[in-house]
């Protein structure tokens, strides 16, 4: 009877400890996979706004009436696509907020950007002073 008793405690202990371990673990995970999310959705938003910055800049130098078909990746949690003067800006939710992703262009640009998530193409057209990027 003294033997069933001890293997129990000894076998409960074991469990303890090992779920003990197991919670910390779980949430040094789920705030990685947090971290990486929130760095994919930043850096895809990034490339996006360089990419049409680029090619706008591309676009102004060939002379009117040059354009090209960009295409782009939105990432969730896009809140807001800006255009004004000579800046491309997402406004990219994540964990730690709203953060503001941003590209310059070296001469004035117009447009509107779409802010669903997924592939978007984009059209960069030179419209002589002033280069227009709005979605096709």
């Amino acid at each position: 009877m003294k033997n069933k008793g001890q293997s129990s405690l000894e076998t409960l202990l074991i469990l303890m400890v090992g779920i003990t371990l197991l919670i910390p673990i779980t949430n040094y995970i789920r705030l990685y996979q947090i971290s990486y999310r929130d760095t994919y959705k930043l850096s895809m938003a990034k490339d996006s706004t360089q990419d049409l910055a680029e090619a706008a800049d591309s676009i102004f130098l060939q002379g009117h009436p040059a354009g090209i078909t960009v295409t782009i990746n939105i990432p969730e949690g896009v809140k807001e696509g800006i255009i004004s003067e000579r800046t491309i800006q997402f406004k990219v939710k994540t964990s730690s907020g709203i953060n503001d992703v941003f590209s310059f262009t070296n001469e004035d640009i117009q447009g509107t950007l779409p802010i669903s998530p997924g592939h978007h193409k984009i059209l960069v057209k030179n419209e002589g002073d002033i280069v227009s990027i709005n979605e096709v």
